[in-house]
């Protein structure tokens, strides 16, 4: 039977233009190429899971607005099935995204993003319950991250956390998570270790192990990344 999967997490709309230089301040430039994109790091996550060939349910909170139809039309495009709140007071989450030559800066309103409230996790605890795995990032209340893995642990359904945008996690967390998927940055911000080379690689995936995560994993960029499975530290090329 195919694994049924929840993603919890945030959703916006990304408004993106292509700028010749950056601008100063109070400079009008003329750009390009504008687009209005779906985005978040949530619902990035249940699209790429569904092209995948998953089974993806997502859950967040948007607005009743433009752009929230926006995401609910590219959930129904990649057959994610939407499982959130649709909020008439709050607007749905929003970039502003400018790019300079490959480069890029962005403004962030996260909008409904930010009520996604433990309340509302509390309500929806019967998908969290009927779900194999619950997929993660940090762009929701950091006590709905919380109360996600704490009911998660209840119902025995896996947790699957990449931690970005990086803010420090209460210890009491790790031991919650099964998967957990830092980059090299926010491995280094998390345990004082930066994994290069090997060998602190290696204590970097220790000291995760040690905080209580079942199989941490971490992205090296270019080089791929590493892992703990079975007892044993993996080096995976990319």
């Amino acid at each position: 039977m195919k694994n049924k999967i929840l993603v919890i997490g945030s959703a916006n709309t990304d408004l993106v233009i292509h700028s010749p230089k950056m601008p100063t301040l109070g400079e009008t430039l003329t750009g390009s190429n504008f687009q209005i994109n779906a985005g978040g790091k949530g619902l990035n996550q249940a699209v790429a899971i569904a092209k995948l060939g998953g089974k993806v349910s997502f859950l967040g909170a948007i607005g009743k607005d433009a752009n929230g139809e926006i995401l609910l039309n590219q959930c129904q495009q990649y057959g994610v099935e939407f499982e959130g709140e649709i909020l008439q007071d709050c607007p749905t989450g929003t970039a502003m995204i400018t790019v300079v030559k490959g480069d890029n800066f962005i403004v962030l309103n996260p909008g409904a993003n930010h009520c996604l409230t433990p309340q509302i996790i509390e309500q929806k605890e019967a998908l969290i319950a009927q779900s194999d795995y619950c997929v993660l990032q940090l762009e929701i209340p950091m006590d709905s991250v919380c109360k996600v893995c704490e009911l998660a642990q209840k119902h025995n359904t896996k947790v699957v956390l990449n931690p970005a945008p990086y803010c420090q996690l209460p210890e009491s967390l790790f031991s919650k998570i099964d998967y957990f998927i830092p980059n090299e940055h926010e491995a280094c911000s998390l345990t004082g270790i930066f994994p290069d080379p090997k060998e602190h690689c290696i204590q970097a995936i220790n000291r995760f192990i040690h905080l209580g995560v079942s199989h941490p994993i971490i992205t090296l960029g270019e080089k791929g990344c590493v892992y703990h499975s079975d007892g044993r530290v993996v080096f995976q090329p990319a």
